[in-house]
This record gives structure tokens, C-alpha cells and sequence, in this order.
């Protein structure tokens, strides 16, 4: 199980700041638009704190590529419901400025071009959504490499499980 969750130290990444999604049939309208699991996105998380945050974030598949949309509780000063795009081929998590606005990142504060936040109880590192996505929250592999994800095309659903980082003991 470790070799899954370890990352290969051989495996080159695009930079932060040069990587891109072409995104031609999602936009951050329609995000906006859409309720998960009871939630529309951005909207505020109550009584939110690390330890209690829930684990599995519920989706959906959306469009004609069956994009996968999950709802996350994204939170930095602010804790907030965010509809967020699974991105299984983007290295990175990036959220909108809108987002980050709303949960109180101010990325001029920041020491580079990223920020730490805590997403569904684990801190992510995240960069600014830009250029063909600069409109839609993207979850990427340094958070998705800790879950697991289950996509049932058939009825439409999607969820991600965040996996303790820590087994459980056993008896």
C-alpha cells in the first residue's frame, strides 16, 4: 500500500505556474448553477473544524465527457462547500480567485505562487485556477492520491473516500 501513496520520485511535473486544462464543454457558470449533494457551491460550512471534516466528498458525471464534479468543504480562514472538477491527469489542485477570495487566501500575503489550505480535512497545496480554466475549481492528484475515487457512469454518480493516513489499528 505504501508504494500507491508514495509519489515517483522519477516522475517529472509540469511547473506550477506553465501548467494548463483545456476545458471547451465545463464553465465556471454552470458550476455555479449546480447543487451536490443538497449544497450549492460556495456555500458556507457550518461548525466546520480539521477533525470533523466529512470524508467522502459526494459527485456527480456532467456533460457529454462525463466530467466528474465532487463537492469539497474547502477552508482557510473561511470554510466553504465548493463544487470542484476531478482532474485525474492535472498534478495540481487550483482553485478560482473567486474561491480563494471567499475563503479569506489573499495570494499577494502568500510567499510564492501558491497556497496551503485545508480541503476536506487534509492541507493541499493549491495554485490560482488561470488561462482555459480560470473559472472552474480543479481537484488534482496531490489531493487525489490519498483517496480513493468510484465513478458509476450508468446512474451518474461519483464519489471520493479520503483515506486515513494513518491504518486503523486493529485487534
Amino acid at each position: 500500500m505504501n508504494d500507491v501513496m508514495m509519489m515517483n520520485p522519477q516522475y517529472e511535473v509540469i511547473d506550477f505556474n506553465e501548467f494548463d486544462i483545456l476545458l471547451t464543454d465545463i464553465k465556471g457558470e454552470t458550476i455555479r448553477s449546480l447543487v451536490l449533494d443538497g449544497c450549492k457551491h460556495h456555500s458556507e460550512f457550518e461548525k466546520y473544524n480539521h477533525s470533523s471534516a466529512p470524508t467522502v466528498l459526494a459527485g456527480v458525471t456532467y456533460g457529454d465527457y462525463q466530467r466528474v464534479l465532487v463537492k469539497a468543504v474547502v477552508a482557510y480562514r473561511k470554510a466553504l462547500n465548493v463544487i470542484m472538477l476531478v482532474d485525474t491527469g492535472s498534478p495540481y489542485t487550483f482553485l478560482t480567485e473567486e474561491t480563494l477570495k471567499a475563503i479569506g487566501v489573499q495570494m499577494e500575503d502568500q510567499p510564492s505562487d501558491h497556497a496551503f489550505v485545508v480541503l476536506n480535512g487534509q492541507r493541499v497545496k493549491v495554485g490560482i485556477s488561470k488561462a482555459h480554466f480560470k473559472d472552474v475549481d480543479v481537484l488534482g492528484t496531490n489531493f487525489m492520491q490519498f483517496c480513493d475515487l468510484h465513478v458509476h457512469y450508468p446512474s451518474q454518480t461519483a464519489m471520493v473516500t479520503v483515506l486515513p493516513l494513518v491504518p486503523p489499528e486493529t485487534s
